[in-house]
């Protein structure tokens, strides 16, 4: 895997809502996986996954749950958080940081909303935390 990996919203598979403007993917309100993917192979290491995303008007203040997957070892990493601690007119970072003891396939990220939230993700990021040295050494 290279360093940095990034994704937008409307290239992830969803299973409610829909594509939105310049690569984004929207809820309509309804409860589901807004966005999951990229399935991906990660080596050992410790990375970070999070969606860019922002409340959209008229959202409801419910729970958005976000989890970084993979079929050999079920939930790696999951963060819940609440629409309403996100900006409408901002994007905020939803991360996760998580540890792999062995390499992994198909690894995802999903985003799962719940009704009434209107959410625009714009795009998923995973990162490697793999320390780098700036001196050269």
């Amino acid at each position: 895997m290279s360093s940095y990996m990034r994704f937008d919203g409307a290239a992830l598979p969803g299973g409610v809502g829909k594509d939105g403007p310049n690569g984004s993917r929207m809820s309509e309100g309804q409860e589901g996986h807004l966005c999951f993917g990229p399935y991906c192979s990660l080596e050992p290491g410790d990375y970070v996954a999070g969606f860019y995303m922002r409340a959209l008007p008229g959202s409801v203040s419910n729970l958005i749950n976000c989890d970084v997957f993979a079929p050999e070892k079920g939930v790696i990493a999951f963060r819940s958080v609440s629409s309403g601690t996100l900006f409408d007119d901002t994007l905020t970072l939803v991360s996760m940081d998580f540890h792999l003891d062995d390499r992994l396939d198909s690894v995802e990220a999903r985003a799962y909303v719940y009704p009434g939230v209107l959410l625009e993700v714009t795009e998923l990021v995973v990162f490697s935390k793999r320390p780098r040295s700036w001196s050269g050494k």
